[in-house]
């Protein structure tokens, strides 16, 4: 079995997209989404990335995986659902 490895999205909506969702289709083989969350703890002060979701797969594929969701995430942007995000290796918005 090959090494497994994570990627992390961080995200903000635009406020008139809160609450939007989409579909990852085209993902490459072995990688698939894990989950999301806030990057906030219940009642804390909001962080410049607000959102994160959380994509696992196999090392050789990681930097197609992270082509990919650059591409989605561009497209989220361009269309006003996102203001910002990034890509990351580990949970450190």
């Amino acid at each position: 079995m090959s090494e497994q490895k994570t990627l992390f999205v961080f995200y903000t909506f635009e406020e008139k997209a809160s609450g939007a969702s989409w579909m990852y289709k085209s993902l490459p083989k072995g990688w698939g989404f894990v989950g999301s969350g806030s990057t906030s703890s219940l009642g804390g002060k909001l962080l410049k990335h607000e959102l994160e979701e959380q994509f696992q797969g196999p090392k050789a594929t990681q930097e197609k995986a992270r082509e990919y969701l650059d591409k989605v995430f561009k497209k989220l942007k361009k269309h006003g659902v996102i203001k910002i995000y990034k890509i990351r290796n580990s949970y450190l918005p």
